[in-house]
Parts: structure tokens; C-alpha cells; sequence
């Protein structure tokens, strides 16, 4: 680049064309400068830079055409290079930074998108040594200026902005069709101003420009980047880049199955893979029952429903969603697969306690029968049903004759198996639909249901004799039991009918023990 000595001293000329170059530089400035504050947003320093390079291709093109000489406009067009080697990389940076595909930057990409342009500047730069980029120069028609003959240098570097733009162009027009509303007002914005920069270029080069000799090609790059500035400000498109569908569906944690109306899969995420217990295999193109036979089973064709898969078994909640085109025809169906193994197996843990607790709340730790609390709940129940239905319901109250003697002579532990004897007969000898408890102390309770005096009185004598014939294994000894039976009258509570029974078992006691005393006289 020649020294600033060689043109120290030079002439200034001011044009037309000059000061409209100085107002496009200042009107890019100006717009780098509001926007300075969203430079940190999303494809905002490609945006910052693209306006900066405009602004000082502008400023040094209206340098070169009011310089008066060969030396000082050939030193201003070499300044101007910063603009214009770094303007196409920059706006294909940000197309690229728009459209979320910042993963095509593999090396190769990298290298020709930064390093070229320094490469060009360098040859800019040392034209005088090596002519490369300018060959030579002759006079204008118009006042002031000279045309730059055009060498190989110049060609590549063209070559190298058209297929930037170019690219760009391609990236834009993509994403404009493939986004939906504010987004692809965002992307028509911006592709709205590539072709300015096109056509400006395409006449100064071809010489069909009115004036051959200016460059109106900064002045489009400047316009391109006010409709940029226009989409950031009104369209807020750095505060609202698009995301890309693709990094959306696979960041879910949620499975999500697209399928057409064949039930053939037309896309699925990596956690669909996951969930169904196909980690690594392809399943996009494949019928939804080579994917998962049960989800093909059990999904609806639209709902909801919750299935197991896989080994070992995972719980998914499916949600399948219709879709459907704007003519209302079927396209297919979504489904959504969240995995809910955590909360099912929670879910099923607190069951079981639920179910512990129940246990804990209604049966006698000791001899595993219900307990009083449980027993008292369900006669009242049942003779609300007997009230209400007419159906015979009867009562006993079983007491173990002489049960503190078994305490005294063979110890509480072996008191306890006794206990635990006398449960077990009175278990086996009653019906499911009975309810047997532990009602205090050796004291235990038989509600019989659908049983009048005679047939519970029967019941109680089988019990005791079946007890009477079968010896303790605690103690070895045979025990007998003290019953008294009592029937449900109309008119009585759930007191006055427990009580009946209680008194005759009492009686029992009191005739001699070992026997069953009943309704009407009945004794055994």
C-alpha cells in the first residue's frame, strides 16, 4: 500500500458522487452505532461488522473519488479493500447465523471465510510491486476520475463475494420457506436487500453503469444493511433469531414420532430411540409396527394412554395428536412418548405403603385377624345393609376359658400361641365374607353375615368342637372356648346387638365354660 507521504499533500475535489458516498458511510455509522448495545445477540456482531465494512468502503471511496492524482485515489481505493473483501463473508455469516446453520463452519469453511479475505487485502495492498489486482489505470470520462484495468487478482476476488452472496442468497431463501410468521418476515427482510449489492456490482463490472468509472457497489451494501437494520429494529431480528426446527426436536426429552397416514414413521428424535429401546437404530422410513408393536397395539388413533415397553419395562404416557392439512385432510399423526417409569414406580411404592398402612391400621399385630378398630367400622356398615335389605346378620363373642391359668403356668410367650391357635380355627372355620377380630385381651369377635341364630349357632358349636379336639402346640394342651351369639332385631344399634352377645358369652362362662349359648334358648 503506498505511504501516506506519497499522498500528504493532495488536492480534494468534491463531487456528487463524493458526498454521497460521505452520507451512505455516515448513515452506516450511525446505524452501527444504535445498534452497538444488541451487538452480544444472536448474529449481532456479523450484522455490526457487515455495517462497519460498508460504512468504510463508503468513506474511503468518497476519499478516493475526491482525491485529486493517480497516487492518492490508487491509496484510498487499496483502504477501501477492508470493506470490500470482508462485506459478502460477513453477510454470509450472518445468513448462516440466521438460519442456525453455524455447523456448516467446518474448518475448510472457516479458513475460506476468514483467512481469504486477508489474503486479498495482502495483494490490495502490494498491487504496486506485483499488479495483480490492478495492472494499470487510465483517465475517466468523468471529472476527476480513472478507471482501474481489472488483473487476475481482481477476478478471484470477485469470484469469491459473488459465491457469498450467493450462498447467502441460497441459506435466506431456505429458511424464508421453511419459518413461519414473524421469523419469515425476518428472512424476506433481509433477503429484500441482497439484490442491490448484485446489481450494483454486476454494472460497474460489465460497464453498463451511466458512469462506468464509479463503484455504486458500497452504496448497495450500505442499503442492504439498513433493511438489516430495519428487520433488527421493527422485526427484532437479533432478539428473535430463529431456532432450528432441528436443534428444537432433538433437544426434547420428550419422544416425538411423525407418521403419515400408512403409520410410516417420517421422523423421529433421538429420544424416541431411547424410550422404545432402539438406541443407534435408523427407524425413520420404517412402519410404525416394526418400531414398537405395542405402541402400534395399544395408541390410539388419537388420545391418550399410558403403556409399558421394553426391557427392562419403561412406562411411557403416549399422547397422539391428528394432523391435519388446511383442506382438513389427514397428513398423518403425532406422537408423543414422555417417560413416566420415574413417577409409575413412585406411584406404585406408595401403594404399597398405602397398603401397609391399611394393614398396620386394621389388623392385631399378633394374630394377624382384624382388630377392633376395623371391626367396628365394618358392622356398622353391615348393619346399615341389613336395615336397608332385610338380610339376616348375626354376632359372636368368643372368650379362651381359663386363659390367665395358660399365662401363669406356661408363660405370656406361650399365652401368645395360644392366642394364635384359636385365631387360626376361627379363620378356617368361617367364611370369606365374614369378618373375624381380635376384640381385646382372649377375647375375639365374629360377625357372621347373611346368617340368622340357628345356622350362627351351628357355625359357633362346629368351631368350638373342632378347637376342643385339636391341642395347642404352645402348650399341649386342648383349649375351650366360652361363646355367646347374637341375631340383629329391628330397633337395635350396633351397642345393643354387640352387647346381646357379649352377655351371652358371659353367660356361657358362668354355666360351666366350653360351650355356646344362643338366640332362643339355644345352648350346646
Amino acid at each position: 500500500m503506498p505511504g501516506i507521504a506519497g499522498v500528504r499533500d493532495v488536492e480534494f475535489r468534491f463531487t456528487t458522487i463524493t458526498v454521497l458516498y460521505f452520507l451512505s458511510g455516515l448513515v452506516g455509522a450511525e446505524v452501527v452505532r444504535r445498534l452497538w448495545p444488541r451487538r452480544k445477540g444472536p448474529g449481532g456482531w456479523p450484522l455490526l461488522g457487515l455495517l462497519a465494512s460498508a460504512s468504510w468502503w463508503c468513506f474511503a471511496s468518497a476519499l478516493e473519488a475526491a482525491s485529486v492524482g493517480i497516487p492518492a485515489k490508487v491509496f484510498w481505493s487499496q483502504a477501501s479493500y477492508v470493506g470490500v473483501v470482508t462485506c459478502s463473508p460477513l453477510f454470509l455469516l450472518f445468513a448462516l447465523r440466521f438460519a442456525d446453520l453455524q455447523r456448516v463452519l467446518v474448518r475448510g469453511v472457516r479458513l475460506a471465510i476468514y483467512l481469504l479475505p486477508a489474503v486479498f487485502l495482502a495483494i490490495a495492498w502490494t498491487n504496486e510491486w506485483h499488479g495483480w489486482l490492478w495492472p494499470g489505470y487510465q483517465p475517466a470520462a468523468e471529472d476527476n476520475m480513472i478507471v482501474y484495468l481489472h488483473g487476475p487478482a481482481f477476478w478471484v476476488i470477485i469470484g469469491y463475494s459473488y459465491l457469498a452472496l450467493l450462498v447467502a442468497t441460497f441459506v435466506l431463501a431456505g429458511a424464508a420457506l421453511r419459518l413461519r410468521g414473524i421469523h419469515r418476515s425476518q428472512a424476506v427482510a433481509v433477503l429484500m436487500g441482497l439484490p442491490l449489492p448484485w446489481l450494483a456490482s454486476a454494472l460497474y463490472i460489465s460497464g453498463l453503469s451511466p458512469l462506468p468509472s464509479v463503484d455504486f457497489t458500497p452504496l448497495a451494501m450500505t442499503g442492504a444493511g439498513l433493511l438489516l437494520a430495519f428487520a433488527v429494529v421493527r422485526l427484532q431480528l437479533i432478539d428473535l433469531m430463529p431456532i432450528a426446527h432441528e436443534r428444537i426436536f432433538e433437544a426434547l426429552e420428550d419422544g416425538l414420532l411423525v407418521l403419515d397416514p400408512k403409520d410410516r414413521v417420517v421422523e423421529a428424535n433421538a429420544a424416541v430411540q431411547h424410550l422404545l429401546g432402539n438406541p443407534g437404530r435408523t427407524i425413520v422410513g420404517r412402519m410404525l409396527e416394526e418400531t414398537s408393536r405395542t405402541l402400534m397395539e395399544f395408541a390410539p388413533a388419537e388420545g391418550r394412554i399410558e403403556i409399558r415397553v421394553g426391557e427392562p419395562p419403561r412406562d411411557l404416557d403416549v399422547r397422539v395428536l391428528p394432523l391435519r392439512g388446511a383442506d382438513g385432510n389427514s397428513l398423518g399423526r403425532l406422537v408423543v412418548l414422555h417417560d413416566v417409569t420415574a413417577r409409575k414406580r413412585i406411584e406404585e411404592e406408595l401403594a404399597r405403603k398405602r397398603r401397609e398402612l391399611e394393614i398396620l391400621a386394621t389388623t392385631d399385630a399378633l394374630t394377624g385377624l382384624y382388630n377392633r378398630r376395623h371391626a367396628d367400622a365394618v358392622m356398622a356398615a353391615e348393619v346399615r345393609r341389613t336395615v336397608r335389605y332385610g338380610t339376616p346378620l348375626s354376632v359372636a363373642m368368643a372368650d379362651i376359658d381359663h386363659f390367665k391359668e395358660i399365662n401363669d403356668r406356661f408363660g405370656h410367650e406361650r399365652g401368645d400361641g395360644a392366642l394364635k391357635h384359636v385365631a387360626q380355627h376361627l379363620r378356617r372355620g368361617t367364611r370369606s365374607t365374614d369378618v373375624v377380630c381380635r376384640y381385646g385381651g382372649e377375647e375375639f369377635l365374629i360377625l357372621l353375615t347373611h346368617t340368622g341364630p340357628g345356622e350362627a349357632f351351628g357355625v359357633m358349636e362346629r368351631l368350638r368342637k373342632t378347637l376342643c379336639a385339636d391341642p395347642d402346640p404352645a402348650t399341649g394342651e386342648c383349649l375351650a372356648v366360652s361363646i355367646g351369639v347374637a341375631s340383629w332385631k329391628t330397633g337395635q344399634d350396633v351397642f345393643d346387638f354387640v352387647r346381646g352377645a357379649d352377655a351371652r358369652m358371659y353367660q356361657a362362662k358362668g354355666t360351666g365354660r366350653n360351650r355356646v349359648i344362643g338366640e332362643d334358648g339355644l345352648e350346646a
